[in-house]
């Protein structure tokens, strides 16, 4: 498919080299076959990588999280700045597409992917660029995430599904929001046994549907007969990936603690079947900011989560008002609620908590919340690829808004803090709501970031290897101004409302 101007006369086919010093170059020097005013003119994609830290090599890839927008969630009143054609499938496709094969990351975690709409064009797409990929949403959703990684690079050592839901008795807390994940370790190929680069296009290899049934959750995948296949050479690095799609109430942070201590759990049994260690990578759209316990918690910094802000949420989410106490199984479980679009969080984003109240008890919130933050805690403590933009784009931050509270400003905005923000973006869409929510966050082994000789004993008597290598983020992609953005989107450049994160990352 051909490229439209956006992408092919601004953005170079590569992620910019890392200057040997260190320090990040400006971006108009780095983009030397690149005119200032193609960059800054704001019908253009004007992004551009540039380099965070270190200076990457052979072991280098990219990685790219990316919410692209679910066609069946698009309701004109959730997008009244947008034209009709603007919301299109059609306009929308192609833009979608064409960014997705301009950037051909080594490895995609996409995000509200249209079940619908999967194997007519996402499908044909990935296998004619050569990637492998598996799909997973919930039954009662027409949406899901998606992983894909290249062939020629990568090969899938183990893959699967997490029902957030069916899984989520962390705190002896269940609730219905019918969100998944994914999990997946990959062996990156040794150099050696890549096969040559083909210059014809191979055909999208045809999509097999691995449960069909309508009260399953659908689970596609690029390829029919592939199993587990733990055997690895000593060249071959190994990397695990997560994907997911978090719970969208801005007051939902309790439900959002567990869903990450279900993905940090699921990640911990696929090292137990690896027998194992290895680093892991945390993408998705985790619909959190900066400033949230959820943040937080992955960077294990207990001191900056609120205790009252979280016992609030039981008052304000209206999930956790409707929890109750069964005895029976015990678990606190909430009442089945059907769950509303992703994109509600945009029109709640000036709404205040509910008067009504959660029946729970204040010592029955508490250990909910402890035994959440307790699970969060004993998992490896992770970094945002992300957390390194300050150094490397300090213009992104000059337009930051005073204040949220403006009236006459249409949309909901996400004060940003500089001391609260840990050095990420200001946002990651820009729509009715403006903020960050999309992360790619590293974990590396305990072991090789503590040096903890009572975890490497441990995981001797279980028989574990210890990887020897670590990973860590060499290049970002750049966020556009925001005059390319406003008044929000979706818009003639950018066909979501969230866009697409991209990071360069290297084995060390």
């Amino acid at each position: 498919m051909p490229l439209p101007d956006t992408f092919a006369s601004v953005l170079p086919r590569r992620l910019v080299p890392i200057v040997a010093t260190g320090q990040a170059a400006s971006v108009e020097a780095q983009l030397a076959s690149v005119s200032l005013e193609q960059v800054h003119r704001s019908d253009w994609d004007p992004r551009s990588a540039i380099a965070t830290h270190g200076e990457a090599d052979a072991t280098a890839f990219t990685v790219m999280t990316w919410n692209v927008l679910a066609q069946n969630l698009i309701k004109r009143d959730l997008f009244p700045y947008c034209t009709k054609s603007q919301l299109k499938w059609r306009s929308r496709k192609a833009r979608l597409l064409a960014e997705f094969e301009f950037y051909r990351p080594d490895i995609a975690c996409l995000q509200e992917v249209d079940k619908e709409l999967w194997q007519s064009t996402w499908a044909p797409l990935l296998g004619t660029l050569g990637y492998a990929w598996r799909y997973y949403g919930y039954h009662t959703k027409r949406h899901g995430c998606c992983l894909a990684w290249k062939r020629q690079k990568w090969r899938c050592l183990d893959y699967s599904t997490v029902d957030l839901d069916a899984s989520q008795r962390v705190g002896r807390l269940h609730l219905p929001t019918d969100n998944v994940a994914q999990v997946i370790a990959l062996a990156r190929r040794a150099s050696h046994s890549c096969a040559p680069q083909s210059t014809t296009p191979s055909p999208a290899p045809t999509p097999s549907v691995v449960a069909a049934d309508q009260t399953q959750p659908h689970h596609l995948s690029s390829d029919r007969c592939w199993q587990p296949d733990h055997q690895r050479s000593p060249q071959e690095q190994v990397l695990l990936v997560s994907n997911c799609h978090l719970y969208w109430s801005p007051y939902g942070d309790v439900c959002k603690l567990a869903q990450v201590a279900v993905i940090e759990r699921a990640l911990a049994q696929l090292q137990l079947r690896l027998r194992c260690t290895f680093p892991a990578l945390m993408c998705g759209d985790f619909n959190s900011a900066p400033t949230s316990a959820v943040y937080q918690a992955l960077r294990h910094t207990p001191d900056a989560i609120s205790m009252d802000q979280l016992l609030q949420c039981f008052d304000a989410d209206p999930k956790l008002r409707a929890i109750q106490y069964d005895a029976s199984q015990e678990v606190y479980r909430s009442v089945a609620l059907p769950d509303g679009p992703d994109e509600a969080m945009e029109s709640v984003a000036h709404t205040t908590p509910s008067e009504s109240s959660s029946p729970l008890t204040t010592a029955q919130r508490r250990e909910i919340v402890g035994a959440l933050l307790d699970a969060c805690a004993a998992c490896p403590k992770t970094v945002s690829a992300y957390s390194y933009y300050h150094s490397i784009d300090p213009a992104h931050y000059d337009s930051s808004p005073d204040s949220n509270d403006d009236p006459s400003h249409p949309y909901a905005i996400i004060l940003y803090r500089p001391e609260q923000w840990h050095g990420e973006p200001r946002l990651s869409t820009y729509s009715r709501y403006q903020g960050l929510l999309d992360y790619m966050f590293v974990q590396n082994p305990v072991t090789l970031t503590s040096g903890s000789g009572a975890s490497q004993a441990a995981d001797s008597a279980n028989g574990a290897d210890q990887t020897r290598y670590t990973v860590r983020p060499t290049a970002l992609l750049t966020l556009p101004p925001e005059s390319a953005l406003a008044p929000a989107i979706p818009n003639d450049a950018f066909a979501s409302d969230h866009l697409s994160l991209l990071a360069e990352f290297q084995f060390d």
